[in-house]
């Protein structure tokens, strides 16, 4: 399949990043069709949709304009034979749980188009352990997307076709990424791998007792002079999802501070505290601290 032939996008999830990959394909007029098993998901899309626009917007890569047009081109679905019927690219945005992962593939490999080629934005995950439930091994890779625009990560499975990585980086390119192409494989490909460390080790600052979420935050804000530090990350990324990269690594036998970080985040994770996304993590959103005129003045 040609970039060309490309005119339907199925994303699987309307998380945090479901709906970050879904508005990027709708702005560059690819047609999206967004599967989740739970309708509040699906209902809290736009929401998603509108706070993650803003933030381009005032980057100058988009317009209010475009943005309100970009999702007349979005629709969802609850029924996995009516999302699979057209997809010409399947993008998986589901937990990282490899079970589930599985679980997924060997479902959608069944009802997609034999032409529909599968992509997983995996963040911590290797492509040849979630290859194993499909049958179109040919044309599966992961493809991950960070939380703005920016690169786009490709990495082969064990059977992965040219033509396959070929389609996926002119896909990238066409909604206005720069496709990576790994090497090998590797967990958190090329920038997760230095961007999970960092998380890291601000947790494990915080669960030591060494700094409030905010000074460490500032601290990073201030000499790097970016807009936001890592637990303002770790809100953009969800809590429960660093939870669950943490808890992969660990079950990998991968050295690192993961048990500190599961036991500083879980009490977070069981008041709903998820991020950007339920409204409330280590900030409130739509308008969290660290974006406040004072906040890097300290107390």
């Amino acid at each position: 399949m040609k970039i060309e032939n490309v005119k339907n996008v199925l994303v699987l999830g309307a998380g945090t990043m479901g709906s970050r990959i879904s508005l990027g394909c709708a702005l560059h007029g690819y047609d999206v069709l967004v599967y989740d098993v739970s309708e509040t998901a699906l209902q809290a899309l736009e929401f998603r949709h509108q706070f993650m626009a803003q933030y381009w917007i005032k980057q100058g890569l988009t317009t209010q304009q475009e943005v309100e047009a970009s999702l007349s081109r979005i629709r969802t679905v609850t029924d996995p034979a009516e999302a699979a019927a057209n997809a010409d690219i399947l993008i998986e945005a589901v937990s990282e749980k490899i079970d589930l992962k599985h679980k997924v593939y060997s479902q959608f490999d069944k009802l997609c188009p034999a032409r529909t080629v599968f992509a997983s934005n995996t963040s911590s995950l290797l492509a040849s352990e979630m290859e194993t439930a499909l049958a179109r091994k040919d044309r599966f890779a992961a493809l991950h997307f960070h939380g703005y625009k920016s690169v786009a990560d490709i990495m082969r499975g064990t059977r992965t076709s040219d033509e396959t990585v070929e389609l996926l980086k002119s896909f990238a390119r066409s909604i206005g990424e720069v496709p990576i192409v790994m090497k090998k494989e590797k967990e958190g490909f090329l920038h997760n791998s230095m961007f999970i460390a960092w998380l890291e080790a601000a947790v494990w600052l915080a669960a030591g007792g060494y700094g409030s979420v905010e000074d460490i935050d500032r601290s990073w804000m201030l000499v790097h002079q970016m807009s936001y530090g890592p637990f303002g990350a770790i809100d953009r990324v969800g809590l429960d999802v660093a939870s669950d990269i943490g808890n992969g690594l660990a079950a990998k036998g991968f050295p690192g501070h993961w048990a500190e970080l599961r036991e500083f985040l879980q009490p977070y994770i069981d008041r709903g505290h998820l991020g950007v996304k339920t409204g409330q993590g280590f900030y409130s959103y739509p308008d969290p601290a660290y974006m406040q005129p004072d906040f890097l003045k300290g107390e």
